[in-house]
């Protein structure tokens, strides 16, 4: 997986969760200060996050980093999927700190 992909897959989940959470940028803007610009250029196109700014937009919606990498399979979208040729044992070591996923 390259980086561009796996920040891909970040702004996917991000999005996921907003969506689940029915905030909108503008109200993730106004709590956390990060430009809904910003929030969308994360979500569609993969841009570079930190993990602070990560955590402040967890927070903000609720959520915890858990929720972004504890679930390989939620990790990444079907779509994404379908569009990099990604696999699941790609993914495996993502949520919990291992290369192996165990």
């Amino acid at each position: 997986m390259t980086e561009k992909e796996f920040y891909k897959m970040i702004g996917e989940r991000l999005k996921g969760l907003r969506e689940q959470a029915r905030i909108k940028k503008i109200e993730l803007e106004a709590k956390t200060g990060f430009a809904a610009s910003f929030l969308s250029s994360v979500e569609n196109h993969g841009k570079k996050i930190s993990a602070y700014q990560l955590a402040r937009l967890c927070d903000a919606m609720g959520y915890t980093l858990e929720d972004v990498f504890g679930k390989k399979k939620a990790f990444a979208s079907d779509d994404f999927r379908r569009r990099t040729g990604a696999r699941d044992e790609l993914l495996d070591g993502c949520g919990n700190g291992n290369a192996d996923g165990a």
